[in-house]
């Protein structure tokens, strides 16, 4: 038989080892897929390699596997920086965006408070000079009543003849005056006629002194126990007035004030027991007088004030002292 090589038994040798030292069993362990493609593509070559060899070998490829997937993580990584980069741009550009609108909001909410404070001035100037108007024009309509009066509870006749004796009969009876025909110019009842109650009378006199006279005994008339039988003797007010004297009673009612009258045709009213006498010609007047009184001022429409009827509050105010 022919021999073998020496170097050739040597290498069989070393093949038979390394099979033997594969063959015996080793502990199962799990392997990932990685090892296991490392293992097949090592079992192909290791009929060739020394253990050593294929050892090498895997070692190798399980480095080369390990670079390979830091790479892929590292690419992952930067392109998540990429994304987040892009990411706060956009927020940043969004944030930019919304601070300026903001910021235009906020200017364009200036520019409309300075015409809303400007178009308040515009409007308090308007009300107050509408309410210096107004006070004018009451005035000069009040001027033509200063030689009126206003009874309250004269009983109504069914012709002026009868109604103009009741009057001179109740100047002379009552007040002590003894006044003409002639010392009246003429005379009126208020409103519509009902069965209720009487109506209100206003009485104008051609002279003023002669109104004054008559005015200055009004007590007389308002002194009966049988109230029915007291006739009250008042300013003869405008519309405006009326209101505003209606409105300061409810204050004294509410005792916010401690008293409120007319006097020629003017409203005056006391703070207080003992108090200077103030005249209130305007709505404005009254509520810089008296602290809280906004609910009670509103508290009456104007339908109410304008359909009230002098005679009811004005009766409750004879016994006063001017």
């Amino acid at each position: 038989m022919p021999r073998d090589k020496p170097g050739q038994a040597s290498n069989q040798a070393s093949k038979k080892k390394n099979e033997e030292e594969n063959n015996q069993e080793k502990p199962q362990t799990a392997q990932t897929p990685h090892e296991e493609n490392v293992n097949v593509q090592t079992s192909d070559v290791s009929e060739f390699l020394s253990g050593d060899q294929v050892l090498w070998f895997r070692n190798i490829i399980r480095a080369q596997g390990k670079d390979i997937l830091k790479e892929m993580m590292d690419e992952k990584w930067r392109k998540l920086q990429v994304e987040n980069e892009a990411l706060k741009q956009w927020v940043k550009s969004e944030n930019e965006e919304l601070v300026k609108k903001i910021t235009e909001l906020q200017e364009d909410n200036r520019e409309k408070q300075k015409r809303i404070e400007r178009l308040e001035y515009e409007n308090r100037q308007k009300v107050k000079v509408i309410e210096e108007l107004n006070t004018k024009y009451d005035e000069l309509e009040q001027s033509r009543y200063v030689k009126d009066v206003q009874l309250v509870g004269l009983p109504e006749s069914n012709n002026e003849e009868e109604d103009l004796k009741k009057i001179l009969k109740m100047s002379k009876d009552k007040l002590g005056i003894k006044l003409k025909g002639i010392d009246i110019e003429g005379f009126h009842r208020l409103g519509k006629k009902t069965e209720k109650r009487s109506r209100d009378m206003v009485i104008t006199f051609k002279e003023k002194k002669t109104r004054e006279a008559f005015h200055e005994q009004r007590k007389k008339t308002s002194q009966s126990k049988d109230v029915t039988q007291n006739i009250y003797i008042n300013d003869h007010l405008t519309d405006f007035r009326k209101g505003l004297f209606y409105r300061a009673r409810q204050l004294v009612k509410h005792k916010k004030l401690f008293m409120a009258w007319t006097q020629k045709g003017n409203v005056l009213i006391r703070k207080e027991e003992g108090g200077k006498v103030i005249q209130v010609n305007s709505y404005r007047d009254m509520n810089s007088l008296i602290e809280d009184t906004e609910h009670l001022l509103n508290e009456y429409s104007s339908s109410e004030v304008s359909s009230y009827n002098q005679g009811d509050m004005m009766s409750h105010i004879s016994d006063y002292e001017y």
